[in-house]
């Protein structure tokens, strides 16, 4: 239980940044000490998140903008 709150609790420290999503909603992207995350939100409400566990070496950029996060996007 206590690695659960040490997660937790550096997952409430890690700085974040927004972007308005492809679709709906806004897009945030969490960054702190060996940690990055996600988190999808529509009208205040939390339709996705994630936090995972990150060496300083596995994080990558930026997020990417919206006109190439667009092309990411494919129709089924």
């Amino acid at each position: 239980m206590a690695k659960g709150r040490d997660f937790l609790a550096r997952a409430k420290d890690c700085e974040d940044k927004r972007y308005r999503s492809v679709g709906l909603g806004w897009d945030y992207r969490f960054s702190g000490k060996q940690m990055v995350g996600s988190a999808l939100l529509y009208r205040n409400n939390v339709i996705h998140l994630a936090f995972f566990e990150a060496a300083e070496a596995e994080r990558v950029g930026r997020i990417a903008d919206l006109s190439s996060r667009r092309g990411f996007r494919t129709d089924n």
